[in-house]
């Protein structure tokens, strides 16, 4: 797969590309994560703030989108190391979950 992180982010956190190709974890890859998995769930939180302005069905994908996505950056705070073993996934049941509470909690 592909990676896009910033180089300034790389050099702050004292991290190379060679560091992140060897899946090294780190004090210095752990704070990148840690820094980019925050970085991303800002990011969420400064969406969340424009969903009043989408039409129901569109609160509704983007209730799912955006619970679908805190999931995955849940499973980053819990096993850093995991985004150097596989390809991090949600399973079906917490999509199923995340779907169900999108139709009953938005109107």
């Amino acid at each position: 797969g592909r990676l896009y992180l910033p180089e300034e982010d790389l050099a702050a956190c004292g991290c190379t590309c060679d560091d992140l190709l060897a899946g090294r974890l780190d004090d210095r890859t752990r704070r990148l994560i840690e820094f980019e998995a925050a970085r991303a769930a800002g990011h969420f939180r400064e969406a969340a703030r424009l969903t009043p302005l989408l039409s129901p069905p569109g609160r509704r994908i983007y209730a799912v989108i955006n619970g679908v996505y805190q999931a995955l950056l849940e499973q980053i705070a819990r096993q850093p190391a995991d985004v150097f073993r596989r390809r991090l996934t949600v399973s079906r049941w917490r999509k199923l979950w995340i779907v169900a509470g999108s139709l009953f909690s938005i109107r």
